[in-house]
């Protein structure tokens, strides 16, 4: 499939999860490469959720790129963005695959910016098993 968009914003190129199985307590890392297609009008805001298998949102990240050093309205287009981001699975995650989903949104509003076949403009990114607790 092609690469997600995002508004006329940007794309990601690239993604990579680590660890892909964890325990309660632990982190998960998500290296994520944008390209930009354009600077925006406004700075936006990236948002990723691990969802758990019956859609609950177990964790999240809310806030700007590259904690709020190189907002999007910078952004020059064809220019390549890596961004990692870590969330902390809860102590009390139910064992299962869990899900990695993001988009982006103005803040201000909380519109988020619409991708091509995205679900609530969101976009699976990757799954994590969660294994049985400690």
């Amino acid at each position: 499939p092609a690469p997600p968009t995002f508004g006329e914003a940007m794309r990601l190129v690239g993604r990579r999860v680590e660890p892909t199985s964890v325990r309660p307590g632990d982190k998960v890392t998500l290296m994520l490469a944008w390209q930009a297609l354009a600077p925006t009008a406004t700075d936006l805001n990236l948002f990723v959720h691990l969802v758990a298998p019956d859609g609950r949102i177990l964790a999240q990240f809310d806030g700007p790129p590259l904690g709020s050093s190189y907002p999007t309205t910078d952004w020059a287009a064809g220019e390549r963005i890596l961004q990692p981001v870590t969330v902390s699975v809860p102590k009390d995650a139910p064992a299962g695959d869990a899900t990695l989903r993001l988009g982006w949104y103005d803040w201000r509003t909380g519109e988020r910016l619409p991708t091509p076949g995205g679900q609530d403009k969101a976009v699976e990114v990757g799954r994590v098993r969660v294994e049985a607790g400690r």
